[in-house]
């Protein structure tokens, strides 16, 4: 239900600027992906949003940054997985970076990848690693780094 409420929120309030092909809401995040259909409708709407700092959605501010989508630039490598691991099980790991769109664990092999909804999710993740933070899985390290 409230899924809804905020896809008709974002669909009145961002339709004017132009077609919206698509809009996923990530209440877990707090966040929305709009996929405009023109890139200048983005520009349009982050440069409303921020002229109109005031607006809100149920007492929360709204704020709005574009997010480029390069599925390439989204994605993280995951090695060194343990032999029982499921792509289930990757995503209910990773999930708390951020909305994932994709994971595939290459068949007959102990790596795989993540696609987050945007690049900001795979830099969040990163930046822990990059701090010395292991990851563990099922009581393994794994490694974790961008996709090449």
């Amino acid at each position: 239900m409230q899924g809804t409420v905020l896809n008709n929120f974002y669909e009145m309030n961002l339709r004017n600027f132009g077609d919206i092909d698509e809009i996923k809401v990530y209440t877990k995040f707090n966040v929305a992906i709009i996929r405009f259909a023109e890139s200048e409708s983005v520009r349009d709407a982050i440069s409303q949003f921020r002229e109109n700092p005031d607006l809100t959605f149920r007492n929360k501010f709204l704020y709005v940054e574009m997010c480029n989508h390069n599925e390439k630039d989204s994605q993280i490598f995951i090695g060194s997985l343990p032999k029982h691991i499921t792509e289930s099980d990757l995503e209910e790991f990773f999930e708390g970076y951020g909305p994932i769109t994709d994971v595939t664990i290459v068949p007959g092999k102990r790596y795989g990848f993540i696609t987050f909804s945007c690049k900001y999710y795979c830099d969040v993740l990163m930046s822990r690693v990059n701090d010395g933070n292991d990851i563990v899985i099922s009581d393994k390290k794994v490694v974790v780094k961008y996709r090449n």
